[in-house]
């Protein structure tokens, strides 16, 4: 391999480091048991209209007849899954998954929620569901096979971003997180779920999962934190730029592209996975103009 400043200098080669560390990290997340309806890379998906709406009590919610599971990972039910639900609730608490998703324990004003694995256990109450948050970079699971497009992905995003204004000091280590019994209104698609002792879980095991929007409600939102005025830096203009791209089936051929580039003087500005294309590995190299 060659050294750092054929590389591009060191910075170069530990930005390609931390992609590939990303990129383990990221093949190991999402999840395999009907993946595509949770996250909305199913093919039914792209039908479902998010703009018809049903407001719904968590009383109501968690007595809805549940259907039968499909044996595959791909077939969301019909029409059960495919209703988009506003509930207001409680947040009792809310993890961050080992599959990438934040799970939330959502309750009615009892606050009482199923907890199987607690001693002694607490079998399902009939006062509380569970809402999911997908991980916007797990979307295609943990074996890479659902695809990485979702008509929910906006929505998500937005979701998530949400909850991490509001728990900016949240452990996200898989440890739960204390919601104080917030009240929240969501909004998000019907998902049914088989029992595993999953905390909060209705007796029918229904879920909103994705969540698609989360209000906190009688409360300020947190606005997002300002940016700092970063101190001028004298740089390179960017007509004294050039740039090309290359890419690759996997990263280690990639990073010999990259290297071999690097004695030319190029520099490696960035890199991308791209699941829709074979060489999936894009990588953005550029130097200052000869």
């Amino acid at each position: 391999m060659a050294d750092a400043t054929t590389f591009g200098g060191q910075a170069g080669l530990f930005l390609l480091m931390l992609f590939l560390a990303g990129t383990s990290a990221a093949q190991n997340c999402g999840g395999t048991e009907r993946w595509g309806p949770k996250d909305g890379t199913d093919p039914q998906a792209p039908n479902i209209d998010l703009t018809n709406i049903t407001p719904d009590a968590v009383t109501d919610l968690v007595t809805i007849r549940q259907p039968q599971l499909p044996s595959d990972n791909t077939t969301r039910i019909v029409p059960d899954e495919t209703h988009v639900y506003r509930v207001q609730a409680r947040l009792a608490k809310w993890k961050h998954e080992s599959d990438g998703d934040y799970h939330l324990v959502l309750t009615d004003d009892t606050l009482n929620y199923t907890d199987e694995s607690a001693h002694p256990p607490v079998p399902p109450t009939g006062h509380s569901f569970i809402g999911e948050v997908p991980d916007p970079s797990c979307f295609s699971g943990s074996d890479g096979s659902f695809g990485s497009q979702t008509p929910f992905a906006d929505d998500i995003i937005s979701a998530r971003q949400m909850i991490d204004r509001r728990f900016p000091n949240a452990d996200q280590s898989g440890a739960w997180n204390d919601g104080a019994g917030a009240q929240v209104e969501i909004t998000g698609i019907g998902f049914f779920d088989r029992p595993h002792k999953q905390t909060g879980r209705a007796p029918n095991n229904i879920e909103i999962h994705p969540i698609l929007s989360i209000g906190f409600l009688n409360q300020p939102t947190p606005a997002a934190s300002p940016t700092p005025t970063p101190t001028p830096q004298p740089s390179p203009t960017g007509d004294q730029w050039e740039y090309q791209m290359i890419s690759a089936a996997n990263a280690t051929d990639l990073l010999n592209q990259a290297n071999t580039q690097g004695t030319q003087g190029w520099e490696l500005a960035g890199v991308v996975v791209d699941t829709s294309r074979p060489d999936k590995y894009v990588g953005f190299l550029k130097r200052k103009k000869q």
